[in-house]
């Protein structure tokens, strides 16, 4: 599984991402629990929209770190995965 050591500080900064982007650093985690894949999508539905440039542009959202915790919590506790926030391999989202 991919893993990028990132700071205190980079997990309380807001990321702007794709949900094509969120899926595929996410989806190797969930270990094919289909509650942890759908979960993805609501993270990332509870973003902020950033405005986009007409059609064929995809939806970019504001990934929320707080958010992005309490999922990572959820998908912990329910498969028994302890990898800490803080070495979660979100430093490559941008």
């Amino acid at each position: 599984m991919p893993s990028l050591i990132v700071t205190a500080a980079e997990l309380t900064q807001p990321k702007t991402v794709t949900l094509a982007q969120l899926r595929r650093v996410l989806l190797p985690y969930c270990m094919g629990w289909r509650w942890a894949e759908d979960a993805i999508n609501d993270l990332w539905l509870k973003g902020c929209p950033m405005p986009y440039c007409g059609p064929g542009i995809e939806e970019v959202r504001i990934l929320l770190p707080g958010q992005f915790r309490m999922w990572w919590a959820e998908v912990q506790q329910r498969i028994g995965y302890e990898v800490a926030a803080e070495v979660m391999y979100i430093g490559a989202i941008h």
